[in-house]
């Protein structure tokens, strides 16, 4: 049961990276855009990254307000 914290761990961590990720891409587009669809795109890129971030860090608050053990590792 070592590897279910563990795990958790790394799927809300890949979730941030992602989230920061389409923020970065979302800001790309926004900025190197002059027609207004694809500053619109970008603009809703970066709102659709923030509610993933949301989400992550949501599910990271109750996990450890349900059960702290859930997020630790432990090696041994």
């Amino acid at each position: 049961s070592l590897y279910i914290p563990t795990i958790i761990k790394l799927i809300i961590a890949a979730a941030g990276l992602l989230a920061v990720i389409m923020i970065l891409l979302g800001g790309v587009q926004y900025m190197t855009s002059e027609a207004m669809g694809s500053k619109e795109a970008g603009k809703e890129k970066i709102k659709n990254a923030l509610w993933g971030l949301r989400l992550a860090i949501i599910s990271w608050l109750i996990l450890s307000t349900i059960n702290p053990d859930l997020l630790n590792i432990s090696i041994i």
